[in-house]
Formats: C-alpha cells, sequence, structure tokens
C-alpha cells in the first residue's frame, strides 16, 4: 500500500496540476495535521483516494464541524 502522508505546511508539489500523474499509485492520503481543509480537499478530490485525518492545534476552530458531543446518537430515518 503506498500512502500520501502531509501535514503542517502546504507543498506545492502536491497542491498542483500535476497531483494526479505525481501521485496516481497513491492509495491512501494520512493528514498529519495543521493544514486547510480546503487543502485536503483539493488532494482527496484530486486522487479520488480515501483520506484519514488528525487535527492539528492549528486548525481546531473547525473541530466542532467533526466532532460528536459525548452522548450524541444519529438517528436513523426510514
Amino acid at each position: 500500500m503506498k500512502i500520501l502522508c502531509v501535514s503542517d505546511q502546504i507543498d506545492p508539489l502536491v497542491y498542483s496540476s500535476n497531483i494526479k500523474e505525481r501521485y496516481k499509485h497513491v492509495d491512501m492520503v494520512i493528514s498529519a495535521g495543521d493544514l486547510p481543509m480546503e487543502y485536503l480537499d483539493f488532494i482527496v478530490s484530486s486522487l479520488n483516494k480515501p483520506l484519514l485525518f488528525v487535527f492539528g492545534n492549528h486548525n481546531l476552530g473547525e473541530f466542532k464541524y467533526y466532532h460528536r458531543p459525548a452522548g450524541f446518537a444519529p438517528r436513523i430515518i426510514g
């Protein structure tokens, strides 16, 4: 399995029009934190590969959009 791991800084080699060709053999993407969600969206949308990410201290403002409060249970309708 080939993994593209990104962290801390936007890499111009990744954030480019050549991403599909350069990383065509990647099976999944891991983000180790501190990257803008727009950057991760670009990578995943371009490569069409699964993403596993953790929040860094620089993107804690977006944490509330991805974290379920304790005791939260999704409701299934239908």
